[in-house]
């Protein structure tokens, strides 16, 4: 089976011939430096496939930055350009004036301006046309040549809430406003949520696979916010997204961290068809959550986002026993809980990608 075949078949509750990794990611571009082979390190598209074989890994991202974390790049996600870098750091300005600080060691991200300070703002906020055709040059292109390679290709776009306070406000003024401001939140959410939607749609005529989307709706504990607010304002939008991606054959991939188990009915009810990361360190227990939604969505992830703290041995157990629970009767995807972090030697990645594929291996079957 080629990876295609092996997402396919998983996607669909059949049991592929090796149980498919779909891997998050790396906190930054040092990171890949540090632990890559040579030949993975380049941008074009021969470099691109050989940091996929070297992981086993069956999904390709297209799209500019769209394969060092999950769910981000562009152009679904605003372009940026680089103001200022050292080695201690990046500042980042997107095409809606919004500016990160990147620090490399440890990795952080600080918002140092987020257009809209005042509710005013929003008014005058101008963004890119998301249906330029210059925004999208070569990626159908990219999509053809990957996809002919035997791999299932995606692409990101902004998460509905993420994206709030990823590129607009400040993250305790979004939830203040979802309270206390209603039509003001709808206003915003729905900026965001028509150019998501224009993306995705252009994205979908490049002849992606999947549409990918980082929407973090929890922390370890609880939701960041209540059940009846992600009802209220955000389901709508993953509802519209996955039916936008099925009428067109294709599929929806949630990303989001904490403990999310008291929306897990809208998110089925939704569409969502791939859910990560599932991190058991936020409460999300994979053997339940297969057990109740094993039929109705896919689940990808499972693997503690500690893992990279682990000893080799309590690393080699918890691999095993995450890909046993998940890939009985199918519908399950192999991911880590927040990518790969720079505290992580060369020869630890190693034994992580060696024994994530040998349990893969002992734990797939040929599909019928």
């Amino acid at each position: 089976m080629n990876h295609y075949q092996i997402i396919h078949a998983t996607i669909n509750h059949r049991e592929p011939d090796r149980v498919p990794l779909w891997f998050m990611g790396f906190f930054d571009t040092s990171v890949m430096e540090q632990l890559l082979p040579p030949e993975c390190l380049g941008k074009d598209r021969d470099s691109l496939i050989a940091l996929q074989q070297y992981l086993d890994n069956s999904v390709i991202s297209i799209g500019r930055g769209a394969n060092i974390n999950f769910g981000h790049g562009s152009p679904g996600e605003f372009f940026f350009t680089v103001k200022e870098e050292n080695e201690n750091y990046r500042i980042l300005e997107f095409e809606n004036l919004a500016r990160w600080k990147i620090e490399k060691h440890p990795y952080s991200r600080t918002y140092l301006y987020l257009p809209v300070e005042k509710k005013q703002d929003l008014e005058g906020l101008s963004l890119p046309d998301p249906r330029d055709p210059e925004r999208y040059r070569g990626l159908k292109d990219d999509a053809d040549y990957f996809k002919d390679k035997g791999y299932f290709v995606t692409a990101p776009v902004m998460g509905f809430f993420s994206g709030m306070h990823y590129f607009f406000r400040r993250f305790d003024e979004v939830l203040s406003d979802l309270i206390l401001d209603t039509e003001f939140s709808h206003r915003l959410i729905n900026k965001l949520g028509e150019f998501n939607l224009a993306c995705a749609e252009k994205l979908l005529d490049c002849g992606v696979h999947a549409i990918t989307l980082c929407d973090d709706l929890g922390s370890a504990e609880n939701l960041l916010i209540s059940p009846r607010l992600y009802h209220e304002y955000f389901f709508p939008w993953h509802k519209k997204l996955a039916d936008m991606c099925h009428s067109r054959g294709a599929y929806i991939h949630l990303h989001s961290h904490g403990n999310i188990n008291a929306i897990m009915d809208y998110i089925v009810e939704a569409g969502v068809d791939i859910l990560n990361p599932l991190d058991p360190e936020e409460n999300m227990n994979l053997e339940e959550l297969k057990q109740k939604y094993g039929e109705k969505i896919t689940l990808c992830g499972g693997i503690s986002r500690n893992f990279s703290s682990m000893s080799r041995h309590d690393l080699e157990a918890h691999i095993e026993a995450t890909i046993r629970i998940g890939a009985r009767g199918g519908g399950y995807m192999v991911m880590d809980g927040s990518g790969i972090p720079d505290t992580m030697t060369k020869q630890d990645f190693q034994f992580y990608i060696d024994t994530l594929r040998k349990y893969r291996q002992k734990y797939g079957t040929k599909a019928s």
